[in-house]
């Protein structure tokens, strides 16, 4: 189930309109409509008012109830949980929670360029981080979107993801994986490939050999 999915559920456990539930919310029915109907992606802040409006926190996975941990290829039935993933460790970060392109297309801009995006999911079906890649040449091939959710790092969660990326850029015949890693905030990132192996190349790209 999605976080919208969650969302409906409750209103409608809640015995509330999308009516009432705007108006406890302070924004108008037609955005909350847009929403619960998927044809635009809420901000954090939005989701967290109307739970909070519920009364529930947004979170529904703790750390002591995380599981066992699954990494398996990306599906649309996991879009919206993906995109929360991704806005939550933006603004972990002290980014502007935006989406990227590519992230509305998966199936066209990884599958469809021979590459491939990986999803790390809970025992309960609950996205907890991605993981894309593409081919930049016929011997490397570039890690984009890793995201895990901040409040569930530390956890293996990135390491599942990783290997199992790797595992596969590796039998479709690739020599090298690469990523690029930006300054500031991405302290850890870079420590966190290094300790995978990664090492400096030029350009603020980090490489592997497979």
């Amino acid at each position: 189930m999605s976080l919208i999915d969650e969302l409906i559920a409750a209103r409608k456990a809640n015995g509330l309109s999308q009516a009432k539930l705007a108006e406890m919310s302070g924004y108008q029915q037609a955005a909350l409509g847009r929403i619960e109907a998927k044809r635009i992606s809420p901000t954090i802040a939005t989701m967290e008012r109307y739970f909070d409006s519920l009364g529930m926190e947004m979170h529904a996975i703790s750390k002591q109830s995380l599981g066992t941990v699954s990494v398996a290829p990306y599906s649309d039935a996991y879009r919206d949980d993906l995109l929360f993933v991704v806005l939550s460790a933006k603004n972990a970060l002290g980014r502007v929670p935006s989406l990227n392109p590519d992230l509305l297309d998966i199936e066209s801009e990884y599958f469809g360029k021979d590459g491939g995006f990986f999803l790390a999911l809970s025992e309960g079906g609950r996205v907890l981080g991605g993981l894309g890649y593409v081919p930049v040449s016929e011997e490397e091939a570039r890690l984009h979107r890793f995201y895990v959710r901040p409040d569930l790092k530390g956890k293996g969660i990135g390491t599942k993801l990783l290997s199992s990326a790797e595992k596969e850029i590796r039998e479709k015949g690739f020599a090298r994986v690469s990523v690029h890693i930006g300054e500031g905030p991405y302290r850890l990132a870079r420590k966190f490939y290094a300790e995978k192996g990664f090492v400096d190349a030029e350009n603020s790209i980090m490489e592997k050999r497979l």
